[in-house]
């Protein structure tokens, strides 16, 4: 169960990407960042005794996603280990429940997007602009809560 949430997750992603880049429509209150929304809720199926399993899980999802979306191998790498830790260490202190699911989410997207845009200034990519750091938060915000709430809804019964 958990590799078809990931896979229906990445191919939604380059289905909305493509679409985003391609469309006269504006669909800028859409982001899709799916696959983290994925990795955030998937959280909840592993115990504090199979960590490192879920670790190894988000690694492969993360050169997955890599090849078919990104290209950018080390950085989807770090950023994708880096909300696993955090997902970790939250879900130690929250309970597992759709307001929580929605705050880690909420957190792991504003952690990837922030780091991403910092590695972008870092290497001189792009500069420093606090508003198109916001204004990709916020929007990325709408579909992403959105997916996962639907997920918690269908999928909080249901054991891997």
């Amino acid at each position: 169960m958990k590799l078809l949430v990931i896979f229906i997750s990445i191919f939604l992603d380059l289905l909305l990407l493509n679409l985003y880049r391609i469309s006269n429509i504006s669909l800028n209150y859409f982001y899709p960042m799916l696959t983290i929304s994925s990795v955030v809720y998937l959280c909840n199926f592993y115990s504090n005794s199979n960590r490192k399993k879920y670790y190894v899980f988000v690694l492969i999802i993360s050169f997955i996603y890599d090849s078919l979306v990104t290209n950018n191998l080390l950085i989807t790498v770090s950023l994708f280990e880096l909300i696993a830790f955090i997902n970790v260490k939250f879900k130690n202190v929250l309970s597992n429940n759709l307001f929580n699911n929605l705050l880690r989410n909420i957190i792991s997207i504003t952690c990837y997007d922030f780091a991403f845009h910092m590695l972008l200034v870092i290497v001189r990519y792009q500069n420093f602009n606090f508003s198109i750091l916001i204004y990709k938060l916020f929007h990325s915000y709408v579909l992403n809560l959105i997916y996962i709430s639907i997920m918690f809804l269908v999928l909080k019964n249901k054991k891997s």
